[in-house]
C-alpha cells in the first residue's frame, strides 16, 4: 500500500507494510456463509422434530373431540327421547281443576 512492489505476502509484512489480506477477508465471508447455513439447518431439524411432537399431541386431541361430539350428540338424543316422553305422560293427566281456580 505504499507503492513499493513486493514479491510476496510474508516479505511485506516482514518490511512492516499495511497490507490488505483480501484473500483473508473472502475466506472469512465464506466460513462465516457456511457456518450460517449449517446453524440455519440445525434449527429447523429441530423445529421439525419439536413439530412432530405436536402432531401426535393434535391427533390425539382431535380423537378425543370426536368422541366428545359423539357422546354430546348421544345425550341430546337421550334428552329429547326423555322430554318427548314426559310430555307424552303429562298430556295423559286429566286436568281437573280446584276450587280455588277462576274459570
Amino acid at each position: 500500500m505504499d507503492g513499493n512492489k513486493y514479491a510476496t505476502l510474508a516479505e511485506a509484512e516482514e518490511l512492516g507494510v499495511a497490507c490488505f489480506k483480501y484473500g483473508a477477508f473472502i475466506a472469512g465471508i465464506i466460513d462465516f456463509i457456511i457456518m450460517a447455513f449449517v446453524v440455519f439447518l440445525f434449527v429447523k431439524w429441530m423445529n421439525k422434530l419439536r413439530d412432530m411432537g405436536k402432531k401426535e399431541e393434535a391427533e390425539e386431541a382431535k380423537a378425543k373431540v370426536a368422541e366428545l361430539k359423539a357422546t354430546a350428540a348421544a345425550l341430546e338424543n337421550t334428552k329429547n327421547e326423555a322430554e318427548n316422553q314426559l310430555t307424552a305422560h303429562l298430556c295423559t293427566i286429566p286436568n281437573i281443576p280446584y276450587d280455588e281456580v277462576p274459570e
